[in-house]
């Protein structure tokens, strides 16, 4: 899940929580390969190779985007399921 993907899926949810006329989610992915392979860390300093973090803070500043995801999930006061087709792993996996 890019940062792009990430408020599009925090956008519809907040587009669910709003509409009295949803009355469930059901969370898939539209491809047939995976479900959700977790977050995209193609930014991040462990993709580069660059040892330990940049600040005593940077594993967590890096995790709060995708803890915002699953709150968000956790706090929709509507039914949820997730349709896994595929592999759901990291982020995915807390998705599912």
């Amino acid at each position: 899940m890019n940062p792009e993907m990430r408020q599009a899926y925090l956008d519809a949810l907040a587009r669910c929580a709003d509409d009295a006329g949803i009355r469930a989610v059901v969370l898939t992915a539209s491809g047939d390969k995976a479900f959700c392979t977790g977050a995209d860390l193609s930014g991040s300093r462990a993709a580069t190779g660059a040892a330990g973090p940049a600040h005593p803070g940077a594993t967590r500043d890096a995790m709060r985007p995708s803890q915002r995801v699953i709150q968000t999930l956790w706090d929709l006061e509507k039914p949820t399921v997730a349709a896994v087709n595929g592999v759901a792993a990291g982020l995915g996996a807390h998705l599912a």
